[in-house]
């Protein structure tokens, strides 16, 4: 490792690994006085999926490990059981395809710890410096255009990566993902490493496998993954023998000074990935085949709501939406049930916070479809709230400056009665910078805050407008063209700029991402309200004509 002067947290844990955090835990939960947590050992406690709720009152949320999103039947209803007794809070789904459990007592934590034994889950690695949830596509295996069946690649990272001491102490949260499709539901270009389908000719003869992808990160600085320019084998062992090498590099060579400035994004922007690689290479201890140019086409809408065809012959899977992630103890109890009756038992979770039943017989959807659940958790919806994505937010994340689910919903929910969109827009609210609901490769990203009230009294609930964010071959970082902007604003703003955009584009085809990039700031601000555009005061009408006769949004 090399010298540096290290942060109070690496000292930390250097005094004491996260994982050995775990007798403390019990010893605490016996006593049930949260005041008796040290410090140090309450940033342990992520180690075991653990964060204090907000207020720091003695109550915690805690985030489940799911690799690759997939739960079994007994296992959703032990989540629904805990959500139900000791952790009767909100009850979310997150863009980390698991589960979050909220206001759980500190006395109670071993039960929930014992209860997610007994269905073979456990919360350890889901937060703190070590590598998290491993996710994947949530049509895995099921899917149409597959290059290749991520499942057993992920299973086997996860089996590594858990419990592990070699990387219980990276410098930073480290994030894994791995693709079997051109659907890049997997999100790759965000992960700290990502496997990505291809197909190179070895010995003459195509091999499936995978390209690697490093140094993607979202937060206060996102960066796009980098292409280490590396394809894999579609071979478990040397899958893992990779990840293996590229994590412990990082591991070693990462920076520990600053928390804020430690996630492998910054090492790889400034070793650059050709200098990366031959140290991966090196740790590795044999060459590397270079990446492969046959690669699916990849496309990102993280949408699987719906009814769609399975590439097994006469089954569907059916996507649920979830309105922002919330769901109750009693509605995922019913998704059990279905998945039981209608299919083999099995649920998945998605990175937009859905859900989908797979493995559903054609012959048996028209009853599924007709179930009172499918009326709250619908397969179909209007395209904003389709794509609506919020993080916590109020009143439980500590970080947090406003409420963002309910908020995030009704927004989509104005827009989506005000206008009909043809194309996918996605719609993602955080409540800080973290980025927790990824607004920053968002197609419209809103990063919620406070402001001054100009007529006194309470302040204002505002956020920040990033336009043009994407994944897959178009990845893009969002552009922050307003700030500050009250929410009461919004939907007419956002109603004025989407107008706009359907009117101007140059055809259907051309993606919104592709419309913003085409676009200054200034000229974005304009169609977002901020002033007139071309000299009139108006809207834009449902055809894209001009009209004069309703109030213009008033400019700032």
């Amino acid at each position: 490792m090399t010298t540096q002067v290290l942060s109070k947290f690496e000292l930390e844990k250097l005094e004491k690994d996260g994982l050995e955090v775990l007798a403390d835990i019990y010893r605490y939960a016996e006593g049930g006085d949260v005041e008796a947590v040290t410090s140090s050992d309450m940033d342990r406690f992520k180690w075991y999926g653990l964060y204090h709720d907000r207020p720091k009152d003695g109550h915690f949320m805690l985030r489940v490990r799911l690799p690759g999103g997939i739960l079994t039947a007994e296992q959703g209803e032990a989540i629904a059981e805990l959500a139900t007794t000791v952790a009767p809070g909100r009850l979310e789904l997150t863009t980390r395809q698991t589960f979050q459990l909220h206001t759980i007592a500190l006395k109670d934590i071993p039960t929930v710890f014992d209860a997610l034994q007994r269905v073979g889950l456990t919360s350890v690695g889901a937060c703190g410096d070590i590598p998290r949830n491993v996710v994947s596509s949530p049509v895995a295996g099921i899917v149409t255009d597959e290059w290749i069946d991520p499942r057993p690649f992920y299973y086997a990272l996860n089996d590594h990566f858990a419990f592990n001491r070699e990387y219980s102490n990276l410098p930073r949260k480290y994030k894994v993902s791995v693709a079997g499709s051109g659907l890049d539901a997997t999100q790759a270009a965000i992960n700290d490493l990502a496997f990505t389908p291809a197909r190179a000719v070895i010995d003459g003869a195509p091999v499936a496998g995978f390209n690697v992808w490093v140094g993607g990160g979202l937060s206060h600085d996102p960066h796009l993954a980098v292409a280490l320019d590396v394809f894999v084998p579609g071979d478990v062992e040397q899958v893992v023998d990779i990840a293996r090498a590229v994590t412990l590099v990082y591991r070693d060579f990462g920076y520990r000074e600053k928390r804020n400035h430690a996630r492998l994004k910054f090492l790889i922007a400034d070793w650059g990935a050709e200098r990366f690689r031959a140290e991966v290479e090196r740790y590795v201890g044999r060459p590397l085949l270079r990446g492969a140019s046959d690669v699916p086409e990849s496309i990102y809408t993280g949408d699987v709501v719906g009814v769609h065809p399975q590439q097994q012959a006469g089954l569907f899977w059916v996507g649920l939406l979830v309105p922002t992630g919330r769901i109750s103890a009693a509605q995922l109890t019913e998704a059990v049930r279905l998945a039981r009756v209608y299919g083999t038992g099995e649920i998945r979770l998605t990175q937009n916070q859905n859900l989908l039943l797979p493995h559903i017989p054609e012959a048996q959807l028209p009853a599924l479809l007709a179930e009172p659940l499918l009326r709250q958790l619908q397969p179909a919806a209007p395209t904003l709230q389709r794509h609506v994505v919020a993080c916590t937010g109020l009143p439980y994340c500590v970080f947090a400056t406003i409420e963002t689910k309910g908020a995030a919903w009704e927004l989509a929910e104005e827009l989506d009665q005000r206008l009909t969109l043809d194309v996918p827009i996605r719609l993602h609210l955080s409540a800080c910078p973290h980025s927790c609901s990824q607004h920053s490769i968002a197609d419209i990203g809103l990063q919620g805050g406070l402001i001054r009230n100009p007529a006194g009294g309470p302040k204002l609930t505002a956020a920040d407008i990033l336009l043009g964010g994407a994944l897959g071959d178009e990845a893009t970082i969002a552009r922050r063209v307003a700030t500050k902007v009250p929410f009461s604003e919004l939907p007419d703003r956002l109603e004025h700029l989407l107008r706009t955009y359907l009117a101007r584009r140059h055809s259907p085809a051309e993606s919104f991402r592709a419309w913003v990039q085409g676009q200054d700031n200034d000229q974005l601000r304009t169609f977002l309200g901020f002033g007139d555009v071309d000299g009139a005061a108006g809207v834009w009408t449902e055809e894209g004509s001009w009209n004069k006769t309703r109030t213009a949004v008033a400019a700032e």
